[in-house]
């Protein structure tokens, strides 16, 4: 495979992935708050609305942030995050949220790749194929990167520690990944611990290598261990942070059933073992198959060094780290959590294959030293059977009503063009002029749109005064009851 041939099927994931991302952008014009981006957001958007002072904002986040930390949660880089969602500057801005989002995804994405693979072409192969499929068939794409609150939680975090662990990787900054990791013990628990984990993992990996080099008269780079301590301590100190706060003890009152710690991490690996082979289906299998010829060539430039840890070993804790992605939710709520969390495990695990396949792929090729000689007219026959049944996946998730909204920019590219998500827009518009009203106690409609991926029914407001969704938007708009009629 020449160099001019990757190059052509570089432009052509690159225009897949935009091809892709452009309705995921569209939809999102038309998305508005919901539940919890109200709840956490009230504060700053009364001060905002009345004084439209930037010190005044600031001072309502820092208020937020306490008031919760001390009667809720303890993820306070997170709580700052949510009194900030879009639309407290404007109902209709709220599609930056979709913007963000996206925006830090593919940054996260396409800096780790670059920095795990250097800065070649297959890299930009590797990271729009990751970046397509973790975007279209991830568990919850309103979760995922159409709801502020809980996106922002996850998703966010999680594209920060991308970001993150590829300063790890080029073994330059500090500053930046110490505030990082900081933030990133401040956010949630999955994403907090398992940047604990990997940070350690360099830490002790740079340790080895200056013992190791000292004892083989070399000069041990102290400032490297030294760089890598720096960043674990400010992740460590985030985390404890986050873990003692006092709401924590407050909020795990009101969970029925908790799991004791060596319970949490039994189940673990239990649930590990059981979303891993949910997520091994038909698209994943197509992905990896799609990458495996761009790491065979890529195996091929660069030299590979082995280090004495068998391949098993890599998998083994590649699992160990994608279990432990589960221990803080069911240590604390006795589940795998919600849809939003699965997200990022689903993301990191889509990583962890590939890593895995990588790894595989300069193993065998530095070993065997095939040399595919076919060439040409095999890579075509290959792309083409893929091809196939790519295009037989997208039809049967296209055309069959009931699977239209599996894959995230069909769904969107259909909300968009026949009105839906905008005529939902309009609905909910006319929402924010009642709620905007002097009147305490005021009358909404049910809404008739229900697009995908912008609406999601179970954070819809009920007309019940005692469910949080509705409290929740009482108390951004300011009102005492928000009559809710059904049509």
């Amino acid at each position: 495979m020449s160099e001019e041939h990757i190059k052509k099927y570089k432009w052509l994931t690159l225009v897949v992935l935009v091809l892709v991302v452009i309705p995921m952008l569209l939809v999102a014009i038309y998305s508005r708050p919901f539940a919890d981006d109200f709840g956490y957001s009230a504060r700053t958007h009364a001060v905002w609305a009345s004084s439209h002072n930037i010190l005044a904002l600031l001072s309502a986040i820092g208020a937020e942030v306490k008031e919760v930390y001390y009667s809720w949660q303890g993820s306070f880089s997170a709580l700052a995050l949510f009194s900030l969602q879009p639309s407290i500057f404007g109902d209709k801005l709220y599609g930056l949220s979709t913007v963000i989002l996206v925006g830090f995804f593919l940054w996260g994405n396409w800096f780790f790749w670059k920095k795990v693979m250097g800065k070649c072409q297959e890299a930009v192969i590797v990271f729009a194929a990751v970046t397509v499929l973790c975007t279209q068939v991830l568990p919850h794409a309103f979760q995922g990167f159409y709801w502020w609150n809980g996106a922002s939680y996850y998703t966010l975090f999680y594209s920060l520690m991308l970001i993150q662990w590829g300063m790890l990787l080029e073994k330059e900054r500090v500053v930046v990944p110490c505030i990082l990791g900081f933030l990133l013990g401040g956010g949630n628990l999955v994403s907090g611990l398992l940047g604990l984990e990997v940070t350690a993992l360099f830490l002790l990996v740079e340790i080895v290598d200056a013992v190791k080099g000292r004892g083989e008269g070399k000069t041990a780079d102290a400032k490297s261990v030294v760089r890598i301590a720096a960043i674990f301590i400010f992740s460590l100190v985030g985390f404890i942070i986050n873990v003692i706060a006092p709401g924590n003890a407050i909020r795990a009152q009101s969970q029925p059933y908790t799991q004791g710690p060596l319970e949490a991490i039994g189940n673990s690996f239990l649930e590990a073992y059981r979303y891993m082979n949910e997520w091994v289906d038909e698209p994943l299998i197509v992905m990896t198959l799609f990458l495996l010829p761009f790491l065979w060539h890529y195996a091929g430039k660069r030299p590979f060094n082995f280090r004495k840890i068998p391949f098993f070993a890599y998998m083994a804790l590649g699992f160990g780290l994608f279990a432990s992605t589960f221990t803080p939710t069911l240590y604390s709520m006795c589940e795998v959590g919600p849809r939003r969390v699965q997200n990022i495990r689903f993301f990191f695990f889509v990583i962890l294959v590939v890593l895995v396949e990588l790894e595989a792929v300069r193993r065998i090729r530095a070993l065997t030293d095939v040399k595919v000689k076919s060439g040409q007219k095999l890579l075509r026959g290959y792309m083409l059977v893929l091809l196939l049944g790519i295009l037989i996946f997208l039809g049967d998730n296209a055309l069959p009503k009931d699977n239209r909204y599996n894959v995230t920019s069909i769904a969107a590219a259909r909300s968009f063009l026949i009105g839906e998500s905008g005529k939902y827009a309009r609905e909910r518009d006319e929402w924010a002029k009642v709620l905007e009203s002097d009147e305490p106690v005021v009358t909404v409609h049910a809404l008739h749109d229900h697009p995908v991926p912008i609406y999601y029914s179970e954070f819809d407001i009920t007309g019940d005064p005692e469910d949080y969704r509705d409290q929740s938007m009482c108390e951004y708009y300011g009102k005492q009851q928000i009559i809710y009629v059904q049509d």
